[in-house]
């Protein structure tokens, strides 16, 4: 056989792919595409290697991303947790008529003003959200010991499995169907 072009070979790699991820036989596939089986088995080869590669990097760059959101969220839940905690003003101006001190104004009015100061202690809720950054993160690079699940059945006993293709339960859905359809609660 002839050897094939950089972009006969690109081609062949679509065909193959799409024939061999629907299930065709190597053997089908070399028929159609008028190469050896042997062929087909080495470029399958390439081809899941270079899938593989590409999934890998896919995977290494959604990771980093998410790494990215999470540093992006953290400096925004610290920047509110300073805000929170900055000297709140507050700034009251009165006017009155009276003879208080303050200063006087065209009419003969006297306006009073007073600045309020308070330290503020902060907002617990923006360092909770650290927390659940750090956790995240923490999550993402693997830092957490592995947990033990484990699924039990009524009263802590076995999980009972059914098969869902078994003709038992193949008839327990007619006749559940059946008496809903009986009562007229199946839809109209």
């Amino acid at each position: 056989m002839a050897r094939r072009s950089k972009e006969q070979r690109e081609h062949d790699y679509s065909v193959m792919a799409a024939m061999l991820l629907e299930g065709k036989s190597q053997q089908e596939t070399a028929a159609a595409l008028n190469v050896s089986q042997k062929q087909i088995s080495l470029d399958w080869r390439r081809l899941k290697n270079q899938w593989n590669r590409q999934s890998k990097a896919d995977a290494q760059m959604a990771l980093a991303m998410q790494k990215a959101r999470l540093d992006h969220l953290e400096a925004e839940y610290w920047a509110a947790w300073h805000r929170s905690r900055e000297e709140e003003v507050q700034r009251i101006t009165e006017t009155t008529e009276s003879d208080a001190a303050g200063i006087e104004d065209t009419v003969g009015n006297r306006r009073r003003a007073q600045v309020r100061r308070r330290q503020r202690l902060g907002e617990p809720r923006f360092l909770e959200g650290v927390r659940w950054v750090w956790e995240q993160r923490s999550k993402l690079d693997n830092l957490f010991p592995a947990q033990a699940l484990e699924l039990t059945g009524k009263d802590g006993g076995p999980v009972e499995f059914k098969s869902p293709w078994g003709a038992e339960l193949l008839e327990q859905w007619e006749r559940i169907l059946l008496g809903a359809a009986e009562s007229g609660s199946v839809g109209a």
